[in-house]
């Protein structure tokens, strides 16, 4: 019921716009031969008019409607196309990511000691923001 919306309410407004020309016309003609042939001229040009334009703001929403359902839809592929897959074990995302075990491990215990200077190769306290050999920070 709901699929292909857009295109649905397009056919609404061009339908109700051709209604509408109809029926402002054939009131036009009726005006014209009872009473005023200016009057009915008036109605027949207004009332289409006015049923075009409304019709125009009708068909207007269906194609944004179908707009959305473009970038919807585009979105929702691109963001398929995107997902990563999940790693199974936390060991499985260390390593998806680069990282390897032992070398994590090894970082971990220098942290338990402290840290090392990557420029002296100092060993410092973990407290400590900056080398006390050479100054540099953490």
């Amino acid at each position: 019921m709901f699929d292909n919306i857009g295109e649905k309410i397009k056919l609404v407004a061009k339908v109700n716009c051709a209604i509408i020309a109809v029926a402002c016309v054939i009131c036009g003609f009726g005006v014209m031969f009872n009473s005023s042939f200016l009057l009915g001229l008036l109605i027949m040009a207004a009332g289409v008019l006015v049923g075009w334009a409304g019709s125009l703001v009708l068909y207007g929403f269906g194609e944004l409607v179908d707009s959305t359902t473009v970038l919807r839809q585009a979105a929702e592929k691109q963001q398929a196309q995107s997902a990563a897959p999940v790693a199974s074990t936390p060991h499985a995302a260390a390593e998806s990511k680069g990282y390897s075990l032992s070398s994590m491990a090894a970082q971990r215990q220098s942290t338990v000691n402290g840290w090392v200077c990557k420029k002296c190769n100092k060993r410092n306290n973990t407290t400590a923001m900056f080398c006390s050999d050479c100054g540099t920070s953490r």
